[in-house]
């Protein structure tokens, strides 16, 4: 009797003994993580009514420009858009694509639920941060230490969300993500196996070569990763050069696309303003599709696909975005 009941407390005993350096690991990671959270909130405090005044704004001005008929003008914008930048952005611009076509109603009402929540938190939080139950002037937020103040803000996050919603708002954007991801390697597929190609050619060609340097340079202990440079260099260098030659053939397309969007925007525009001579199919038409493709195309080569002062710093948030769409469709498996 006695040896079992030994074995039963051991029993239960050992899963908090397993459970406990996790948790106190966890624990000691909020501790670290604490300042990070508390300067991340102070940051959407400052920020989200600047956010909230650039959304309302946004919103007057496009009311006030509906007598002018401004969705008329969006065509026009998105045209030389992707005539000038569709060979700097083409991954971003095609994940854009797939998105409309598969994934985007999806997206749109996951996104909308997710900020239904986050007004939500938004104004509970400013509510607390108007708190003062001790009645002395001064905010209860701002009287309290780091470690408190992030867990009073995470508690308040906790109750104003609603999980099944959010959860399900999160999945959805996930999933939509990851098919926009699947497509794109799909379409990009030719582009991934010819840069493949290519870097088997580079290492048959550089193996003699630099075997023979990399064995003076590299210790003899580390010898054996030779190979394995040679490979990935190689490779790295056959994959950069197949999506060079994607970027020119999606420079080339974005360039007559995004002409012929400008064109039939304008095309509108003359319709309205009375002249009916400006149609689409009619020869000013086709020249200016030809006039705005050809310098689209001639400026992204003539820029070699990098963006000039101030331009690279304005649109660096889609540089970004360029770079983790390549990343996840090229690299990530």
């Amino acid at each position: 009797m006695s040896s079992s009941s030994s074995s039963i407390s051991s029993s239960s005993t050992t899963p908090l003994s397993l459970y406990s350096p996790f948790t106190e690991r966890v624990s000691e990671i909020l501790r670290k993580a604490a300042p990070l959270f508390v300067l991340l909130g102070h940051v959407i405090n400052v920020c989200s009514p600047f956010v909230h005044k650039a959304i309302n704004i946004s919103l007057q001005v496009w009311e006030k420009l509906q007598p002018y008929h401004p969705e008329e003008f969006l065509p026009l914008i998105t045209g030389l858009v992707i005539a000038f930048f569709g060979g700097h952005y083409f991954t971003l611009f095609a994940a854009i694509e797939a998105y409309r076509l598969c994934g985007w109603e999806q997206t749109k009402d996951c996104l909308m639920e997710l900020y239904k929540n986050y007004l939500v938190v938004y104004a509970e939080n400013e509510k607390d941060n108007q708190v003062d139950d001790n009645n002395d002037g001064i905010p209860d937020v701002q009287q309290i230490g780091q470690q408190e103040l992030m867990t009073r803000k995470i508690s308040l996050i906790l109750k104003s969300l609603d999980p099944p919603k959010v959860t399900s708002a999160l999945s959805g954007i996930w999933m939509g993500f990851l098919g926009v991801v699947a497509v794109l390697r799909l379409k990009f597929a030719q582009t991934i196996a010819l840069g493949a190609t290519i870097g088997g050619i580079f290492e048959n060609v550089a193996r003699p070569i630099l075997t023979p340097i990399l064995e003076r340079t590299i210790p003899e202990t580390h010898q054996k990763w030779n190979p394995v440079i040679i490979s990935y260099a190689c490779k790295s260098a056959g994959v950069s050069i197949a999506w060079l030659i994607q970027r020119v053939i999606s420079a080339f397309y974005s360039s007559i696309k995004g002409a012929q969007m400008f064109s039939k925007g304008l095309a509108l525009f003359f319709s309205r303003m009375g002249l009916v001579a400006w149609q689409e199919g009619t020869v000013g038409y086709f020249v200016v599709v030809g006039m705005v493709a050809w310098t689209g195309f001639a400026w992204q080569l003539q820029s070699g696909f990098s963006l000039p002062f101030p331009l690279n710093v304005i649109l660096f948030p889609f540089t970004v975005l360029e770079w983790f769409v390549t990343w996840m469709v090229a690299v990530e498996q």
